[in-house]
């Protein structure tokens, strides 16, 4: 390895197993880059291919100058990339893998922001775009959220990480940081926890691209499940938490990262060991409440990745905060609106060591004019494998209406004495103004909606984890174009009425839905990530039913 650089070149790092099929694409989109192929050196390690890929590498090597060929016995993805580390010649590094590709200008751009910055950070991320085909490609959530292209903290507020190889990292020789040949999955995120632990903050730049082929086969499916996943995860997360205790600003990267990935394993049912049973399914869960032990309460609370019935999930899991002996009691709350300033809120809480039916749970006005108790109840946890771990929570149901003047506070009280309450507000109760910079996002929404009108006449109901009741309504010949909306493992999979949660065709409904059924008062029905829907909620007003609670028992706006 060098510590100078005769030019300013970027290495491109592509590990090639049995790529065959998409190699030349990837290369292809190399060759088309603005900056000079001069300042790019392309290193293709080949890892044991038995389908002819390497014999494309050295095709490649031998027609092009700056394009280098290792070929090696397979030892998986981390160590190949380690391998082009080592051999990298250029100031920077950058990894592609044999399916993907690259914006045409993507290296000159970020090449010139780290020029600019070389001396603030170690690591500039860039736009993600999955790819499942020409007409279904989709945007990262983590670059909805970055507005320009700038240094952000690994203490950010936003909680935005790096969690995939779309970046370049600054070349730094003998003290580079080398890939965990023990991880096979999560290995791209461990190496950019530590590629950052020096900086504790990282470059992004908005106008490069990385196109993340969906869909190509190979061994993720594998690897990222349960048995698979859970040992090496959790130890890769303890592991995090004990190296940077002592440094604020990655230690709250780090938590920020973890609960990154315990939104979407929630949302897999791949957090908990359900592969595992008896004491080693219960070690397996002890060991995520002490993952979840060492991260801050209200990060949990207030985490914008997470659904908020899965930030209460985590805080039961976790248990009460110590704080100086007082109780808290933590609110999630959701409720439901209408014209008629009439409004279902809805409730779970959790954090308390009492026993709440002696608490007295009140809503009113901040003025303290108005106060109205609140009855609690306990409800089965329901609609997740992991029942055993949390099967019961309180929560409760309460019709309001209020003036648009009013502003909602919550009070409780145990034997007299006052108890805190930290509220964390579900993403269908957000009451955040529109503002200007949001102007674009409400033009754009209203265009899908005006688009998908003309595809549709009359009404449209939507059912959300109700499927009985989806049977046994969608055979009425009444004009109302019924569709289900299905989430991730749901056994509804057929039907051209079948539609997949968060789906293009699922925010297209929501916006022109005048009715939406729920399995239950919990249920997440919302397709937009919390601040598009900020603007959402400022357009679109929907009748809304839970089908436990019968035809007319709670809904608004209807």
């Amino acid at each position: 390895m060098i510590n100078s650089f005769q030019y300013c070149l970027v290495s491109v790092i592509i590990p090639v197993f049995n790529a065959k099929k998409y190699l030349s694409s990837a290369i292809r989109s190399l060759r088309k880059q603005t900056i000079s192929q001069e300042q790019i050196e392309v290193l293709l390690i080949d890892d044991g291919s038995t389908d002819g890929s390497a014999e494309v590498c050295d095709r490649y090597a031998q027609k092009y100058n700056n394009i280098r060929v290792f070929h090696q016995e397979n030892k998986g993805v981390s160590a190949a990339r380690n391998k082009g580390i080592m051999e990298a010649r250029g100031k920077y590094l950058a990894f592609l893998d044999a399916d993907d590709w690259l914006s045409k200008e993507a290296l000159k751009n970020v090449r010139d922001f780290f020029e600019a910055h070389y001396d603030e950070t170690d690591v500039v991320g860039f736009k993600t775009i999955f790819y499942y085909s020409a007409k279904n490609k989709q945007a990262h959530p983590r670059d909805l959220l970055i507005q320009n292209s700038g240094i952000i903290s690994c203490n950010n507020k936003a909680c935005i990480n790096l969690t995939r190889l779309t970046v370049l990292v600054k070349n730094r020789g003998e003290d580079n940081v080398f890939f965990s040949t023990e991880l096979s999955f999560h290995e791209d995120e461990d190496y950019l926890v530590r590629a950052l632990a020096r900086c504790a903050n990282f470059g992004y730049v908005k106008e490069a691209c990385y196109f993340y082929r969906q869909n190509t086969g190979g061994a993720t499916d594998t690897v990222s499940s349960p048995e698979w996943l859970f040992a090496p995860s959790t130890k890769m997360y303890q592991e995090w938490l004990l190296s940077f205790q002592m440094q604020p600003e990655m230690n709250s990267y780090v938590q920020n990262a973890i609960l990154n990935d315990f939104a979407w394993k929630l949302r897999d049912h791949k957090l908990l060991p359900n592969h595992l049973s008896g004491p080693a399914y219960s070690e397996g869960v002890n060991t995520i409440r002490s993952i979840l032990e060492q991260i801050e309460y209200g990060r949990i609370v207030q985490h914008p990745s997470l659904d908020y019935r899965d930030r209460f999930f985590l805080v039961a899991l976790r248990g009460s905060p110590e704080t100086n002996k007082e109780q808290i009691c933590t609110l999630f709350l959701t409720s439901y609106n209408s014209q008629m300033r009439e409004s279902y809120i809805i409730g779970m809480l959790s954090g308390l060591n009492l026993d709440l039916e002696m608490v007295d749970i009140l809503v009113g006005t901040a003025d303290g004019k108005k106060k109205i108790p609140i009855i609690c109840q306990r409800f089965p946890w329901r609609d997740r494998p992991e029942d055993d771990v949390v099967d019961s929570y309180y929560g409760f149901i309460k019709k309001m209406k209020w003036d648009e003047t009013d502003v909602l506070c919550f009070f409780a009280s145990y034997e007299g004495h006052h108890i805190p309450l930290t509220i964390c507000y579900g993403p269908d109760a957000c009451t955040d103004n529109v503002t200007d910079k949001d102007r674009n996002i409400k033009i754009k929404l209203l265009n899908m909606a005006i688009t998908a009108i003309k595809l549709f006449s009359g009404r449209i109901w939507l059912y959300h984890g109700c499927p009985e009741t989806f049977h046994t309504e969608k055979t009425r010949k009444d004009g109302i174009h019924r569709f289900y909306i299905a989430e991730k493992g749901d056994k509804e999979t057929g039907g051209k009425r079948v539609v997949p949660f968060r789906s293009k065709t699922h925010r297209l409904l929501f916006l022109m839905s005048d009715k939406i059924i729920l399995n239950s008062p919990w249920q997440s029905y919302v397709p937009f990530y919390e601040p598009t829907y900020k603007v959402v909620k400022a357009t679109v007003e929907h009748g809304l039913i839970v089908a436990e609670h019968g035809e007319g028992e709670l809904r608004s706006g209807v």
